[in-house]
């Protein structure tokens, strides 16, 4: 059986508070579902922007340009940003690039809500 290797997404926003939810595999072959995704984050309008990768795998180092992609975005939108449900591996990864930073990341989007 082969496995999905669709990146696919879904948003939902509240009160100011919009929460992306990332699942699938992030790699080179998901490109245009990023784009799609990337697009659709533009002209979403929040203070708050949980993106929540929980069930989001990856077979290269996609996941640090989607991540660095929806920083630009929301950073020009002047709004607050956690990222959270990495795995550790990977989450170990991006911090040690630099890519995020301990007061972006929580363990789940409960914990981010706070």
């Amino acid at each position: 059986m082969k496995r999905e290797e669709n990146l696919k997404y879904f948003f939902g926003a509240y009160k100011g508070i919009c929460i992306l939810t990332v699942y699938g595999i992030a790699s080179v072959s998901s490109l245009s579902e990023v784009t799609e995704m990337l697009n659709e984050l533009e002209s979403e309008i929040s203070k708050k922007y949980i993106i929540n990768f929980n069930n989001t795998d990856t077979i290269d180092k996609s996941i640090s340009l989607i991540i660095v992609n929806i920083k630009n975005i929301i950073r020009i939108k002047n709004a607050k940003i956690i990222f959270c449900g990495l795995n550790k591996k990977i989450k170990s990864s991006l911090i040690e690039e630099g890519i995020i930073i301990k007061n972006e990341y929580a363990p789940n989007p409960m914990d981010a809500y706070n």
